[in-house]
C-alpha cells in the first residue's frame, strides 16, 4: 500500500534534483556564451554607453549625474 507513495516519492526528489542540477548547467552555459560575446564586442559598446553618460544622454534615470 505504501510502495507506491515511496516510488512516487523518490521519484518527484530525484526529478526534482536534476531539473535544479539542469538549470544550474544552463545558467552557467549561457553566462559563458553571454561572457566569451561580451569581451570581443564589449569593449566599444563599454566606451560609447560612457561617453554617452559623461554627456548626459545615457544611463538610468535613478542614477545622479
Amino acid at each position: 500500500m505504501f510502495l507506491p507513495l515511496v516510488l512516487a516519492w523518490i521519484g518527484i526528489t530525484v526529478g526534482g534534483l536534476l531539473l535544479l542540477a539542469l538549470i544550474d548547467v544552463g545558467r552557467a552555459v549561457v553566462r559563458r556564451l553571454l561572457g566569451l560575446r561580451g569581451r570581443r564586442v564589449g569593449k566599444a559598446s563599454f566606451a560609447g554607453s560612457a561617453s554617452l553618460d559623461r554627456e548626459g544622454l545615457g544611463g538610468s534615470p535613478s542614477r545622479p549625474k
